[in-house]
């Protein structure tokens, strides 16, 4: 599935994020959808854009193949899992997504 984001419309109020984490009854600091702010320096004024950052579910995933310990598979649905149980938190995983999707949290 494609995220379907277009950041010329987003205000960057996260109601997208929460009802991700809503409907997927995520533990508190747990995100599989994040609204990343970028704010640049113009001489007049700031411009702030706003970027959804969520997991592509590649079909060859980079963050599977960065990972040494196997902690992240391609699951038989096709979904992209972390299992938090091998999961060391080298960031290599982090590192190697292109869409900025993988991050690690205390909890994982």
């Amino acid at each position: 599935m494609r995220l379907h984001h277009d950041p010329t419309f987003c205000m960057g109020c996260k109601a997208c994020q929460q009802a991700c984490w809503e409907t997927h009854n995520l533990s508190k600091g747990s995100f599989l959808l994040r609204i990343a702010v970028t704010e640049q320096q113009e001489i007049i004024s700031p411009k702030v854009t706003f970027s959804a950052e969520v997991c592509h579910q590649c079909s060859a995933p980079v963050c599977v193949a960065s990972c040494s310990l196997d902690a992240i598979a391609v699951h038989k649905n096709g979904a992209v899992v972390i299992d938090a149980a091998k999961c060391r938190g080298c960031d290599r995983c982090t590192m190697a997504c292109p869409f900025h999707a993988v991050t690690l949290t205390d909890g994982l």
